[in-house]
């Protein structure tokens, strides 16, 4: 078990998300998607690329998807609205094992919280 009383917080008031997903952000993005991101993720394209190595990538994933494990912490990944970024990334990884793991965590975020607990995909934690 682990703690998740301040996931909410690192998410909300650090640049926790944006440093997590940066290494995914491949940059396929429409203008409309770009505009929505976080400021510190918007119109990248050219000045960022996917991370390379696939383990930093795969540890990435398993943080997010741990991030996830509470509704409030979910609310605020679909309010930083890094779906996009997470989407295009999945089009473009080709290790079977990593696209899992996208699978996931895009399952916690865009699914609705009823499905999320009903079909059990949310992670351990204190909730």
């Amino acid at each position: 078990m682990f703690s998740t009383e301040r996931h909410v917080e690192l998410l909300e008031n650090t640049d926790l998300l944006v440093s997590l997903v940066l290494p995914l952000y491949t940059g396929s993005l429409t203008p409309e998607e770009e505009e929505a991101l976080p400021s510190d993720l918007q119109f990248l394209e050219g000045e960022k690329k996917l991370q390379t190595d696939p383990e930093f990538r795969g540890v990435v994933l398993d943080i997010l998807f741990l991030l996830c494990s509470t509704r409030d912490a979910r609310d605020v990944v679909r309010r930083m609205n890094v779906y996009p970024i997470l989407r295009e990334y999945h089009l473009s990884e080709r290790d079977e094992q990593l696209r899992e793991a996208v699978e996931r965590v895009v399952d916690l975020v865009m699914r609705s919280e009823e499905e999320v607990l009903m079909d059990g995909v949310v992670p351990a934690s204190d909730e």
